[in-house]
């Protein structure tokens, strides 16, 4: 069994190896954003399917010697594409369709490779059961489903910290080699097998047997007594659900059903965490386990303990999205993951359930993974054009639910159990419950998103995820507060009370990074006699006591006096950071989606009432300012914010040496670069500190506690200068600290070489 074995288990390595390999390679092409890998899987789907349907195809259409040669050349094809490394010219340009474009750019780098890996373990099993046909093959698929779970398990420990992502692709490369030759002899094997039996002599059929020389078939064998009627009939022969019909469509439904809440979840964890390869790999690798343990041994499914224990998950889940941001990330992990792991069990046990025999396996394995793609394409191709927020989540557990309960309800063995456990009212109290579970979760789910649009008054969804607008009374003051929101993060405040509509509110006050730099820039060069003094309010006033007692905000004279700026800005949310516009400033942001600019410019007013010269670059900032670089033309920037990780989906690829380099050529040599790294779950000081040391830079942490007039927020920043005189100014300004001595050591990550996994925070601290 060695033979077809080793190539099975190798090349089901390399199917899921290569997809965190590729996905993390092209994801800073497009923005970081967590739909890059959920159209990944799409692809990965989609070739499986394709790789499933030609090994169907082969060895229903194809004699043995046939369906040799024509895999032999397929591999040979495939060695004539090595290495797998996505071209440069792939790289979007803003306004082009990213899913469509990513699609394109996996067909070509590993569309060829990857449908040869996909139909190996269905061909090799068959070629398998043709020599042995005594033995089972299903013992492969759980051997291949195994070779996959080492090969997400073995990526975020082993290879993204062991290895650059170069050799991550070349490593992957001399691996498809070593596959290719023990493919290849099995390829040899069977063409050997097929002419052999192609040569053999044609044997005569048997004269019929007279019909009164045939005997009464025997009865047959009736199942011990000792056991419960539902487990004696685990042990019947045939199906448990007796049309062919309905079994070939719960066949594809199982999976579907399956793939769709294992793309869901990795969509659910990666809006509210960081978009990490673990993350990817973390469902994934669930999803798999289901898999191997529900076709190694039909016992591992056992429906009395696995329905209720997916009860038990979906609770679970309606918590955790309850809770949302305010949830500890290892929390949140926990939960998402066992909702998971048991509804998968669920669909794959009763997947595993309606195995037909070896002799139809091909087919068995092309109806599951028609039905992976098939909710691959709803979860991120359908589900994004018709539900305007990430709803499809709850509604995948709902289909589950109601799937599960449609299967048992179409089993015979189920019925002999419930006759089994008592009398027909309790038979029917139980199916009941199931219903009674499914109605008041649907219930619950529906009122979380009803509760999620109550203040919305506007929202939009597309590639980059789902932007809404909520507009709340402001109990302080006349007005209203509008609130700029991606998923669950706040992107961005405005209070339309004609006091606070030009101020910096929210992580931007005049004590923030984005405050403290502006400030030294105006002022570098003048004397403090020519300048207001910097009022900052003090929140321990009786501002909120009493309306009679109100307090008006900072003038902006005191921060707006000075010097004229050129400021960059990457993120442009609700546009806050143009209040620290003046006649006479240049004020450039970088933003990558389009949908931001169009509710920034319809309910926020800061870009068109401040006074400076503003200008919106659409597409992702390093790439902009990557190909101004190579047309000679340098933004000769004061400060440059880079304000797109206040999210909890960092965008990796503005952290590395490489973007360093981008942004320095756009700064003046006495310049500041602002890095808003306020999150909740990645510990960003100690990279945008490495960063700054290896540029020869000096750098300082500013946290804030927003306190200065009660209107902002808490936040954290690190400014990057090359003066020190400059740095020094900056450090008498309040919200200034000194780098802790045993905290935020430096670390550097380049394009190609990272690991944000060390960099979590997975308490609740």
């Amino acid at each position: 069994m060695w033979l077809y074995a080793f190539p099975i288990f190798l090349g089901a390595l390399l199917l899921f190896q290569v997809q965190p390999i590729i996905a993390k390679h092209i994801l800073p092409w497009f923005g970081g954003t967590p739909a890059v890998w959920t159209t990944c899987m799409v692809f990965f789907q989609v070739a499986l399917l394709a790789g499933y349907a030609y090994a169907h195809a082969s060895i229903r259409l194809l004699s043995p010697r046939r369906q040799a040669i024509l895999h032999g050349l397929l591999l040979v094809v495939c060695l004539a594409l090595l290495p797998a490394i996505p071209a440069e010219a792939w790289k979007p340009v803003a306004g082009q369709s990213e899913v469509w474009r990513i699609l394109a750019l996996l067909a070509v780098t590993i569309g060829g490779p990857y449908l040869v890996l996909a139909a190996n373990g269905p061909l090799l099993q068959a070629w398998f059961s043709r020599e042995f046909p005594k033995a089972s093959p299903y013992r492969l698929f759980a051997l291949s489903n195994a070779g996959s779970l080492l090969a997400l398990l073995s990526y975020p420990f082993l290879l993204e910290p062991g290895l650059s992502l170069r050799w991550q692709e070349y490593s992957w490369s001399a691996l498809f080699v070593l596959f290719a030759a023990s493919c290849g002899f099995c390829v040899w094997r069977s063409y050997r097998t097929g002419k052999a039996a192609a040569d053999a002599p044609q044997v005569e059929p048997p004269a019929p047997v007279p019909a009164e020389a045939i005997q009464a078939p025997l009865p047959p064998a009736q199942p011990a007594r000792l056991l419960p009627p539902y487990l004696a009939a685990r042990v019947e022969p045939g199906p448990p659900i007796r049309s062919s019909l309905v079994r070939a469509v719960l066949t594809l439904l199982l999976p579907a059903c399956a793939c769709m809440i294992l793309l869901a979840t990795t969509n659910q964890m990666t809006q509210d965490l960081p978009v990490v390869p673990f993350l990817w790999i973390l469902p994934l690798a669930l999803y798999l386990l289901t898999f191997i343990l529900c076709f190694d041994r039909e016992w591992w499914y056992f429906r009395p303990l696995w329905i209720p224990l997916m009860g038990a998950g979906l609770v679970g889940i309606h918590y955790a999205i309850a809770e949302g941001v305010e949830m500890s990330a290892l929390r949140q992990l926990l939960l998402y993951s066992a909702g998971l792991f048991t509804c998968c069990m669920v669909c794959h046990g009763e997947l595993a359930r309606l195995k037909p025999a070896p002799s139809r396996l091909t087919g068995y394995y092309l109806l599951i993974s028609a039905g992976g793609a098939m909710g691959g394409l709803l979860v991120t191709l359908v589900a994004p054009a018709l539900l305007l927020g990430f709803w499809e989540y709850q509604g995948s557990l709902i289909a589950c639910g109601a799937l599960l309960l449609g299967v048992i309800v179409l089993d015979r063995r189920f019925f002999r159990f419930l006759r089994w456990v008592g009398p027909t009212w309790l038979r029917a109290g139980a199916a009941s419950h199931v219903l009674c579970l499914l109605t008041i979760l649907a219930f619950c789910f529906a009122s979380q998103a009803r509760e999620e649009l109550e203040d919305t008054v506007e929202i939009r969804r597309n590639f980059y995820g789902v932007l809404s607008v909520d507009v709340l009374p402001d109990f302080e003051a006349d007005g209203e507060v509008v609130n700029l929101m991606h998923g669950r993060i706040m992107h961005g405040t405005q209070y339309t009370d004609d006091d606070y509509r030009m101020v910096p509110v929210s992580y931007y006050g005049p004590s923030s990074g984005i405050g403290i730099a502006t400030v030294a820039l105006r002022r570098r060069g003048l004397t403090a006699e020519t300048l207001p003094a910097l009022q900052i309010h003090d929140i321990d006033s009786e501002f909120f006591d009493d309306e009679d007692d109100y307090e008006a905000p900072p003038s902006r004279e005191s921060w707006l006096a000075g010097n004229n700026l050129r400021i960059g800005a990457v993120g442009l949310g609700a546009g806050v950071v143009a209040a620290y516009g003046k006649s006479g400033d240049f004020l450039r942001f970088y933003e990558i989606n389009p949908d931001i600019i169009r509710l920034s410019d319809a309910h926020f007013t800061y870009r068109k009432d401040t006074l400076a010269e503003t200008e919106v670059v659409l597409g992702d900032a390093r790439l902009s300012m990557e190909r101004a670089k190579d047309r000679g033309e340098a933004g000769q920037y004061d400060v440059i914010v880079l304000d797109a990780f206040s999210g909890d989906s960092i965008p990796l690829h503005l952290l590395t040496s490489q973007a360093m380099l981008a942004y320095l050529y756009h700064l003046k040599p006495d310049g500041v670069l602002a890095f808003h790294i306020s999150n909740r779950y990645v510990k960003l000081e100690g990279l945008v500190r490495g960063l700054a040391a290896e540029a020869g830079k000096l750098s300082m942490l500013v946290d804030s506690d927003g306190e200065e007039y009660g209107r902002c927020d808490s936040s954290s920043w690190v400014l990057v200068t090359a003066s020190k005189e400059l740095l020094d100014a900056m450090m008498d300004q309040p919200g200034a600290v000194e780098w802790p001595e045993d905290d935020y050591k430096p670390i550097v990550f380049t394009d190609d070489y990272s690991n944000l996994f060390q960099l979590l925070r997975f308490g609740d601290d």
